[in-house]
């Protein structure tokens, strides 16, 4: 929980402290914000969904329709599907404040 606790002081975003949990700080510092890994995406979200009191899909359950849409070509700069680092909200006691 300490480690927790500390990733939570250092990025005051629920998101990313999930993301530098699974993948490590220097990956969020490194990308801006959640790494586009798959692992790690995957992971962020199990835990908004868990949070949220939300099943993950299984496979078999998944229709094409309701499949996620493919995330674009990276483009130059490389950063497509990368959710950036923002300090304009402050999270106090489990609730994010903007």
């Amino acid at each position: 929980l300490k480690y927790l606790r500390a990733l939570l002081d250092e990025f005051q975003n629920p998101l990313l402290v999930a993301a530098a949990y699974n993948s490590g700080e220097h990956r969020i510092y490194e990308y801006g914000g959640i790494p586009p890994f798959k692992e790690t995406v995957g992971y962020v979200a199990k835990v908004v969904n868990y949070q949220l009191g939300l099943a993950m899909p299984s496979a078999r359950t998944m229709t094409r329709a309701a499949a996620p849409a493919a995330i674009a070509d990276a483009g130059d700069d490389g950063n497509a599907g990368v959710i950036a680092v923002k300090k304009t909200g402050k999270f106090v006691g489990g609730v994010m404040h903007f």
